[in-house]
């Protein structure tokens, strides 16, 4: 049996925070929103490559930007056939006092998990996203970063062993830490984001495929 711990689909690269050290380079990066029909293209492409996934998790930049949302959330539950893949859906929370019921009711239609980053402007919001959260019956969990820039180097003699230890993307926290963007799988997520990094400092970092 094929399994597959996990895989993210970032929704969106773009945030509503312009955080010091985003390892997204959200900051920087143009707005930028996934297409819901390749969504559930890959989707239905991973059901078909592994016999189950663990783990979907949607995020961004802040995937609460992406205009439809909703369906994303439905997609990445009704197109696999995975009933019981765990779906958590992360963001910085500052977006959810005020988004609307039927986002609450695909969460709890979907059973996908809410998970905040707590920085400092969603622990403003900390009551009013566990008032809503019960309300709708959605389980919310509140992550508190403890590391939270990339590691680069420039130079790209870096011994890959101790790059990976050294990585705070996820890559030591998750292993592996696969990414899907409209049909390609990537390792993780600086290929996809990196170019924002280039575009602003006249680097050229390899960006790469999946």
């Amino acid at each position: 049996m094929k399994i597959l711990d996990n895989v993210s689909i970032p929704v969106v690269d773009h945030c509503n925070l312009s955080c010091r050290g985003c390892f997204m380079f959200s900051p920087m990066a143009e707005k930028y929103y996934a297409n819901t029909s390749s969504i559930e293209n890959d989707c239905k492409r991973l059901s078909e490559i592994f016999d189950y996934v663990r783990e979907i998790r949607i995020f961004g930049g802040e995937p609460l930007l992406h205009p439809d949302i909703i369906n994303i959330i439905s997609a990445c539950r009704i197109n696999n056939d995975w009933p019981y893949t765990s779906i958590h859906l992360l963001t910085n929370g500052v977006a959810l006092p005020n988004i609307g019921d039927d986002f609450w009711m695909a969460c709890h239609n979907n059973n996908v998990d809410i998970i905040v980053s707590v920085y400092k402007n969603s622990f403003d919001f900390y009551s009013a996203i566990l008032e809503r959260s019960i309300k709708f019956k959605v389980n919310v969990r509140f992550n508190n970063p403890s590391l939270f820039c990339p590691t680069l180097n420039l130079k790209g003699n870096s011994i890959p062993e101790i790059a990976r230890k050294r990585c705070r993307g996820g890559c030591s926290k998750w292993e592996p830490a696969p990414h899907i963007r409209d049909g390609i799988i990537y390792p993780c997520h600086m290929p996809i984001v990196v170019k924002y990094f280039n575009n602003k400092f006249g680097s050229n970092l390899p960006t790469g495929k999946g």
